[in-house]
Formats: C-alpha cells, sequence, structure tokens
C-alpha cells in the first residue's frame, strides 16, 4: 500500500487538550457506536443517518480503521453524518472514479467538493480530528445510485452508500444499522487483540555471541481474506474465493465453485456495492468453466490496485449469458469482502530487555499506518508531526543513551536497528501517536561473560512440570549456535558462566520449556 504523511498540522497542547475533552465528556473512545438515529428534517421527509469513522479500544492501543457500518442503503435526498471515533484522523472521499490525490498533498488533506453529492465529481470531509468542530462531515445525496469511498490516509479503509429513489421502503432500521457497526467493530477489535497474541519477539545471536532482539511496531492485518460464495435465485452453486494481497499494489485471487451447471460459462467480477444490489465493476476476473462435475477453478492476480477493501466489495459469479460490465448482471452466487482493519498503536516488547553491546531491530509490520521509533535527548519535547525532525532519520546505529535518534518514517516491513553502548533505560516512541500511547522503553542491562567460556546443559520439561529434567544434552558454545539456530528452538538471553536460569524456548511454547544452564568450560 501507498505509503502518507499524516500531516495533523496540530500542536502537542492542541492535540492533548481535544483529546482530553472528547474521552471526558462524551466518552466515545473505546466505547459503543452511537445509535445510528434517524432524524426527520424540518418540513421534508428526508432522513439524516450517521456512520462512525473508524474507533478506538480504551487506552488507545487499537484503533479500528474502518467505516461503521461499512454499507449503509438510504433513500435519494436523504443525508449521511460522519463521525471520528477514534483519536487517529481520517477522511471521507468520494472519488467518482478519479485518481486519488498524492498521499501527504495539500488536496489529500482540505475538504472538496461541497454538501450535496449527486454521483460525480470529488467530495472529501478533509482531515477528521478528534477535535470538536472538526470532527464531522455532512453529505446529502440526490441521485440513486451506488457509491464506493474511502479513506485517503489508508487504502484498505473503505465503504459503499447505496441510495435507492426516494420514498423506498428502508432495508434496515436505525437499531437495525447501530447494531451492525458496533458488530463489525468488535470483529475488528477481535482481530487486532489475536494479531497481537500471535506476536512473539524473539533473539537472534551473531557468531560471537552478540544478541539482537527483534522488536515489533504494530501488527500485521490478516494475510488473506475468505469470502464465501452462496448461492442467487437457488442455483445451488457455491463457493469459496480467497483474497491475498501481494505487496503494495497487487492481490492474488483464488476461485473455487461448485454446484454448477456442467460446461457452463460464468464471468466473474469485483463489484462494490452488497449482494443485494450490485454496483459497478470494479475488478472484472478471467471467467470460469465447470467440468463435467460442474466445478470450476480459477487462479489470477490483479493489479495495480490500491488497497482491498475492508467492505463494500463483492465478489460476484454472473449467470451464464449475463451481461457485463455496467449493466445489473444476473448472479449465480455471491459474497461479500469483510477484511478487519486496524492499527495496534504499541511496541512488543515493552521493556525490550537487552545487554551492553546488544542490538534492538524494530521490524513495522502494519500496510495501512507508518510510525517511527524515537529517543529524545533529555529535556526535548517530542517534535510536532509532520516537522522534518519528527519525520526524517536523526542519530547513528550506536546509542549510548545521549543525544536524539530517530528512525524517521518506517513505512511496511522496513526495520530500524539500534547497537545499545551503555547500561540504563532509555524511553522511546512514536511521532505520530505518541499521544495514543505509543511508546516503550529499552532496559539495558550491563554486558554478559561471553558464551565461548561455558558450556550449557540443555533440559526438557513439560509445561507445569518441576521435577528432574527427563531428557538433557550438554553442549559446548560453538554447538549450541547450530542448535538455537534450528527449525524449533531460539535463544531468548543467557546468564554469566556458572549461574543458572537463562531461558531457551520452543517456538511451540504451549509443548515444552527449555531450560538453559551455563556451566563453566573444563
Amino acid at each position: 500500500m501507498r505509503r502518507r504523511a499524516h500531516g495533523r498540522g496540530l500542536s502537542r497542547i492542541l492535540l492533548y487538550a481535544a483529546l482530553s475533552l472528547i474521552i471526558m465528556a462524551f466518552g466515545w473512545l473505546g466505547s459503543p457506536l452511537p445509535g445510528l438515529s434517524v432524524a426527520e428534517a424540518q418540513g421534508t421527509s428526508a432522513t439524516t443517518w450517521q456512520v462512525m469513522v473508524g474507533n478506538g479500544s480504551p487506552h488507545m492501543r487499537v484503533d479500528g480503521m474502518q467505516y461503521y457500518p461499512g454499507v449503509i442503503t438510504i433513500d435519494a435526498g436523504d443525508t449521511i453524518v460522519w463521525t471520528l471515533g477514534g483519536a487517529e484522523p481520517h477522511t471521507v472521499t468520494f472519488l467518482s472514479g478519479a485518481t486519488p490525490p498524492a498521499p501527504g498533498s495539500p488536496a489529500s488533506e482540505a475538504p472538496m467538493g461541497g454538501s450535496v453529492y449527486s454521483g460525480t465529481g470529488v467530495f472529501s470531509s478533509g482531515l477528521l480530528l478528534p477535535i470538536p468542530g472538526h470532527n464531522q462531515y455532512h453529505l446529502t445525496f440526490t441521485t440513486p445510485g451506488v457509491y464506493s469511498y474511502r479513506c485517503l490516509l489508508h487504502p484498505n479503509q473503505q465503504g459503499v452508500v447505496i441510495v435507492n429513489p426516494a420514498g423506498t421502503p428502508y432495508p434496515a432500521t436505525a437499531s437495525q444499522y447501530a447494531a451492525e457497526g458496533q458488530a463489525e467493530w468488535q470483529a475488528t477489535l477481535a482481530a487486532a487483540n489475536a494479531a497481537q497474541a500471535a506476536v512473539h519477539p524473539m533473539v537472534t545471536y551473531a557468531a560471537n555471541g552478540v544478541a539482537t532482539l527483534h522488536a515489533l511496531i504494530d501488527a500485521s492485518e490478516p494475510a488473506d481474506v475468505q469470502v464465501p460464495l452462496n448461492a442467487v435465485s437457488r442455483s445451488g452453486a457455491g463457493g469459496t474465493a480467497t483474497l491475498t494481497p501481494q505487496g503494495p499494489s497487487s492481490i492474488a485471487t483464488a476461485l473455487s465453485l461448485t454446484g454448477l451447471a456442467p460446461g457452463s460459462v460464468h464471468a466473474v467480477e469485483i463489484r462494490a456495492g452488497s449482494c443485494q444490489t450490485v454496483g459497478p465493476v470494479v475488478f472484472t476476473l478471467p471467467s470460469v468453466t465447470a467440468n463435467g462435475q460442474g466445478t470450476a477453478r480459477s487462479d489470477s492476480t490483479l493489479s495495480p490496485v490500491d488497497g482491498l477493501a475492508s467492505t463494500g466489495w463483492v465478489v460476484a459469479i454472473l449467470a451464464q449469458g449475463s451481461p457485463t460490465g455496467s449493466p445489473p448482471p444476473v448472479l449465480t452466487a455471491c459474497g461479500t469482502v469483510s477484511m478487519p482493519v486496524y492499527a495496534l498503536m504499541r511496541y512488543e516488547p515493552s521493556p525490550a530487555v537487552v545487554h551492553t553491546g546488544d542490538a534492538v531491530q524494530w521490524t513495522q509490520l502494519d500496510s495501512q499506518e507508518i510510525h517511527t521509533v524515537t529517543f529524545l535527548a533529555a529535556g526535548q519535547p517530542a517534535p510536532s508531526f509532520p516537522s522534518p525532525q519528527a519525520a526524517n532519520p536523526a542519530g547513528g546505529t550506536v546509542y549510548d543513551g545521549s543525544g536524539f535518534f530517530s528512525s524517521g518514517i518506517l513505512g511496511p516491513d522496513q526495520s530500524y536497528q539500534l547497537t545499545f553502548a551503555k547500561p540504563g533505560i532509555f524511553p522511546y516512541l512514536c511521532t505520530l501517536h505518541d499521544e495514543m500511547g505509543m511508546t516503550a522503553v529499552v532496559e539495558v542491562r550491563p554486558a554478559q561473560v561471553p558464551l565461548a567460556n561455558a558450556v550449557f546443559l540443555l533440559a526438557h520439561k513439560p509445561v507445569g512440570w518441576y521435577g528432574k529434567p527427563n531428557i538433557s544434552l550438554q553442549l559446548a558454545a560453538d554447538d549450541l549456535w547450530t542448535h538455537a539456530s534450528g527449525p524449533s528452538l531460539f535463544v531468548l538471553s543467557h546468564h554469566p558462566v556458572g549461574t543458572l536460569g537463562a531461558s531457551l524456548v520452543g517456538r511451540q511454547r504451549s509443548a515444552a520449556l527449555l531450560w538453559l544452564n551455563g556451566i563453566p568450560r573444563a
């Protein structure tokens, strides 16, 4: 996904004050979504709806980067009010087929269009910020259609507004949309918690025994999206579509179908909207032909793409002979794309414990975010983003606890490494998200006795069992690295020669604990 500067342009004092006001006065962060109430406009039958833009967990640990609900159906003449739900800025942007503005450019952050949308032109909220008066966007829809919108900061954050002719009965009530949005937020939160639980920082050792702790920034999103395909109009067809991002600008697709008429040929499209109201084509996939058993498979790659929609896409299997492209198609099977999109505003582990002479390497995992690893000089205030000091690399590769050191902006899969030359406890932060609690510390302990001067007893104990080890193996230090680098083991720490307690932990932590005890070399 493309990287962008958030360009919040707020002073630290204003942002702290705004966050405090929101948390104390409105209690939005981590709270249930507000009811999507329907308010009759004075003197008309038009209806006003509300949609949440993002949401945040308590202490701002998780930021949900979706619209809640992701798909909403209204009537022509109705208005939607989008309200920022978390502390992370977002936009609500209808591109109407136009190319997105360059990330971080003034056009990507400024309001565009007006307050009445007819389905053409670029309309955008500009940056929605966690400050009263800057946290809402109103738009009235005049023309029936299916309209996709997105956040210009986070490409996967997408939603859809389906506009029916005026007077059409609504498919859902205000309370039903409220429940739907809340369920989507809870699914986002559960996915973020699962991603954090799956994070396991590890340590690697060089041949000379110097350790590197591999720390992690944020968390990865799901590796792929499984889309169940369900029969339409009792066709009997069904199957699964799998969408797998392949780097920043392509998506691999795998399609598996059953229940088709033998020999039938079916066009396949990804469209905006819902399976009840399919909208314009987003991507065209290769057609599939059913074999004699009525099954079909297809693999393809979509490129270029700019994000995989969190909601608002459907995988449509068209009936044989159904028109493709613009006309509403006749469907054989259909499935809704749903992908949780979140940011985990934390570093793992914290504290990061190393010894003098060891290094920490941070890797940024989130495809939708940018972060920094920044150590401030004594008495230095955190620089405001997007100032050059907040965004650019600074310092060197060896840190002694003094001076200003920073990774600069880290995009997805980018890393930053520092070697620590002095014992101490050293705090660091993200210059974009420190107000959201994205701070941590490195604890540097005195240097250890070189491992070359020790041999080790490797003892296996089942989890929860504290008796005599049932398996043991004595290893010299130079042998240890060979064993420790295998697929099942890695070294976390070691202790001075003659002491006990350093640990060697299996990747399957539920299976066993391995204790590594240093013994003087004979």
